[in-house]
C-alpha cells in the first residue's frame, strides 16, 4: 500500500506494536517483509492470477468475464483482489461507489454508483467509472440524467450472506423468480422493468411484491 502511494516504508521502530509483532513472527527481517510486499504487488501482472482469485472468491456475483461485489464485502475478497481495488482507487482518488466490477483479465476494474442501494429494491445506475490499470487511465459513463437508466436485480448476489438485509433481498428475488419476472433478458433498464411489472399486474413496495389487480399471482402479497 505504501508503494502504491509513492511512500518509502518507515523504520520498523515507528510502526504500531502489533504490526511490529506480526512482522517479527512472519518474516526473518523487516527487509524480507518489505521485499515480500513488493513481490506481492507484482503478482498483479502475472497472467491468469486475477481470474484464479475471482473464481476462488467466496462473495460476489460471478459472470464469465467478471466478478461483481458490494463495497461492504470487500474485506471478504482475496488479498490480491483487495490490492487491485486499492490500485484503482489510487488512480481515481476518492469517490462514492456501491459495487465493484473486477474483470477476469486483471486489466480493468469499474466502480459503480447506485444511490440508495439498500433502500430501493432495484436501484438505478448513476455512473460507472472504469479504470484501465496498464495505462493508469479511466473513463466515466454518466446515467444520472438518463430517461432509461440500467437497474439492478438480485441485490443479495453482490453481498456477503452475513449482511443484515441479505435474507430480505433474497426473499424478494425468490418471489420475482417464482413469477417468472427474472427469466426475461430485456429487464436490465428501468422502463422495460416497469412495463413488465405493469403487464404482470404487480408492483414493488419497499422489498415486497403486491398485486395491482384481481388477477391471482402465486406468492404475491395482497
Amino acid at each position: 500500500m505504501l508503494r502504491l502511494q509513492g511512500l518509502t516504508p518507515p523504520p520498523i521502530r515507528i510502526l504500531p506494536n502489533e504490526i511490529q509483532a506480526d512482522i517479527k513472527m512472519l518474516w526473518p527481517s523487516y527487509k524480507a517483509a518489505i521485499q515480500a510486499g513488493t513481490d506481492f504487488l507484482f503478482e498483479l501482472g502475472r497472467p491468469g492470477i486475477i481470474q484464479q482469485q475471482c473464481k476462488q472468491a467466496i462473495v460476489g456475483k460471478k459472470l464469465p468475464d467478471s466478478l461483481y461485489v458490494h463495497k461492504t464485502a470487500e474485506a471478504q475478497l482475496p488479498p490480491l483482489l483487495r490490492l487491485m481495488i486499492l490500485t484503482a482507487r489510487q488512480i481515481v482518488g476518492d469517490l462514492e461507489y456501491d459495487l465493484i466490477k473486477i474483470s477476469l483479465d486483471g486489466k480493468k476494474l469499474s466502480f459503480l454508483r447506485y444511490p440508495d442501494f439498500e433502500d430501493i429494491a432495484h436501484p438505478e445506475l448513476a455512473y460507472s467509472l472504469r479504470v484501465y490499470l496498464p495505462t493508469a487511465s479511466y473513463g466515466i459513463k454518466n446515467f444520472s440524467n438518463s430517461e432509461n437508466p440500467p437497474i439492478l436485480h438480485r441485490k443479495e448476489s453482490f453481498l456477503d450472506p452475513l449482511h443484515p438485509r441479505y435474507a430480505e433481498f433474497a426473499q424478494l428475488s425468490a418471489k420475482e423468480e417464482e413469477l417468472g419476472l427474472l427469466s426475461r433478458s430485456d429487464i436490465g433498464t428501468r422502463n422495460r422493468w416497469e412495463t413488465l411489472l405493469k403487464e404482470s399486474h404487480v408492483a414493488i413496495v419497499g422489498h415486497s411484491l403486491i398485486r395491482t389487480s384481481d388477477d391471482s399471482a402465486p406468492g404475491v402479497q395482497d
